[in-house]
Protein backbone atom coordinates (compact mmCIF):
# COMPACT_ATOMS: atom_id res chain seq x y z
CA UNK A 1 0.00 0.00 0.00
CA UNK A 2 1.57 3.46 -1.01
CA UNK A 3 1.22 5.94 1.58
CA UNK A 4 1.82 8.84 -0.76
CA UNK A 5 2.06 12.16 1.80
CA UNK A 6 5.25 10.14 3.57
CA UNK A 7 6.48 9.17 0.13
CA UNK A 8 6.76 5.41 1.45
CA UNK A 9 4.95 2.01 1.01
CA UNK A 10 3.82 0.13 3.56
CA UNK A 11 2.81 -3.66 4.09
CA UNK A 12 -0.36 -4.76 6.22
CA UNK A 13 1.39 -7.23 8.81
CA UNK A 14 -1.76 -8.52 11.34
CA UNK A 15 1.25 -9.27 13.30
CA UNK A 16 1.07 -5.85 14.51
CA UNK A 17 -2.08 -6.17 16.18
CA UNK A 18 -0.69 -7.87 18.74
CA UNK A 19 0.58 -4.29 20.21
CA UNK A 20 -2.72 -3.13 20.42
CA UNK A 21 -4.06 -5.89 22.36
CA UNK A 22 -1.64 -5.59 25.83
CA UNK A 23 -1.50 -1.95 26.05
CA UNK A 24 -0.16 -0.11 28.99
CA UNK A 25 -1.05 3.55 30.23
CA UNK A 26 1.87 5.47 31.59
CA UNK A 27 2.22 9.10 33.14
CA UNK A 28 4.41 11.59 31.98
CA UNK A 29 5.99 15.57 32.04
CA UNK A 30 7.33 17.26 29.48
CA UNK A 31 9.92 20.06 29.78
CA UNK A 32 7.69 22.88 29.97
CA UNK A 33 5.63 20.95 33.13
CA UNK A 34 2.20 19.48 31.37
CA UNK A 35 1.50 15.97 32.12
CA UNK A 36 0.52 13.30 29.38
CA UNK A 37 -0.86 9.70 29.56
CA UNK A 38 0.90 7.48 26.82
CA UNK A 39 -0.45 4.24 26.11
CA UNK A 40 1.89 2.34 24.97
CA UNK A 41 2.65 -1.51 23.99
CA UNK A 42 3.70 -3.80 26.95
CA UNK A 43 7.21 -4.87 26.93
CA UNK A 44 6.53 -8.35 26.94
CA UNK A 45 4.53 -7.97 24.02
CA UNK A 46 6.95 -5.78 22.26
CA UNK A 47 9.22 -8.67 21.87
CA UNK A 48 7.20 -11.25 20.88
CA UNK A 49 6.02 -8.69 17.84
CA UNK A 50 9.84 -8.73 16.83
CA UNK A 51 10.22 -11.83 16.67
CA UNK A 52 6.85 -13.04 14.83
CA UNK A 53 7.91 -10.57 12.43
CA UNK A 54 11.18 -11.21 11.88
CA UNK A 55 10.82 -13.79 9.43
CA UNK A 56 9.21 -11.01 7.15
CA UNK A 57 11.73 -8.11 8.10
CA UNK A 58 14.00 -6.22 5.08
CA UNK A 59 16.41 -5.55 4.45
CA UNK A 60 18.52 -8.67 6.53
CA UNK A 61 20.49 -6.22 8.66
CA UNK A 62 17.04 -4.39 10.47
CA UNK A 63 16.30 -8.55 11.42
CA UNK A 64 20.02 -8.88 13.33
CA UNK A 65 18.72 -5.39 14.92
CA UNK A 66 15.84 -6.62 15.98
CA UNK A 67 17.37 -9.63 17.06
CA UNK A 68 19.64 -7.67 19.74
CA UNK A 69 16.96 -5.56 20.62
CA UNK A 70 14.87 -8.41 21.76
CA UNK A 71 17.76 -10.06 23.65
CA UNK A 72 18.50 -6.85 25.44
CA UNK A 73 15.10 -6.46 26.50
CA UNK A 74 14.37 -9.81 27.41
CA UNK A 75 16.84 -10.16 29.84
CA UNK A 76 14.92 -7.09 31.39
CA UNK A 77 11.92 -8.52 30.85
CA UNK A 78 12.79 -11.93 32.71
CA UNK A 79 14.24 -10.19 35.78
CA UNK A 80 11.15 -8.80 36.96
CA UNK A 81 7.89 -11.08 38.45
CA UNK A 82 5.49 -8.54 36.75
CA UNK A 83 7.12 -8.51 33.46
CA UNK A 84 7.54 -11.84 32.87
CA UNK A 85 3.89 -13.00 33.77
CA UNK A 86 2.81 -10.40 31.00
CA UNK A 87 5.05 -12.49 29.09
CA UNK A 88 3.57 -15.82 29.73
CA UNK A 89 0.20 -13.88 28.84
CA UNK A 90 0.85 -12.86 25.61
CA UNK A 91 2.57 -16.55 25.01
CA UNK A 92 -0.50 -18.15 25.94
CA UNK A 93 -2.82 -15.82 23.88
CA UNK A 94 -0.95 -16.85 20.71
CA UNK A 95 -2.48 -18.97 17.82
CA UNK A 96 -0.40 -22.15 16.92
CA UNK A 97 0.94 -20.65 14.01
CA UNK A 98 2.41 -18.12 15.57
CA UNK A 99 3.98 -20.29 18.18
CA UNK A 100 5.47 -22.28 15.47
CA UNK A 101 6.95 -18.82 14.25
CA UNK A 102 8.09 -17.96 17.62
CA UNK A 103 9.62 -21.43 18.28
CA UNK A 104 11.24 -20.91 14.75
CA UNK A 105 13.03 -17.86 15.13
CA UNK A 106 14.24 -18.31 18.96
CA UNK A 107 15.73 -21.64 17.56
CA UNK A 108 17.68 -19.76 14.49
CA UNK A 109 18.52 -17.11 16.82
CA UNK A 110 19.61 -18.69 20.18
CA UNK A 111 16.51 -17.38 21.96
CA UNK A 112 16.49 -19.21 25.12
CA UNK A 113 14.19 -17.49 27.37
CA UNK A 114 10.81 -18.82 25.60
CA UNK A 115 12.47 -22.68 26.34
CA UNK A 116 13.55 -21.77 29.88
CA UNK A 117 10.24 -20.54 31.01
CA UNK A 118 7.40 -22.95 32.11
CA UNK A 119 4.44 -22.08 30.03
Amino acid sequence: MEIKPLGIVSEGLRVINILANFPREIETKSPDGKTYNLIVPEPAVYVVQKILTNPMRNPPEKKVKDIAAVKELLYHILQSDEHTSKLKEVYKSLSAKQVKTLKQVCAENEIEAFVEMDF
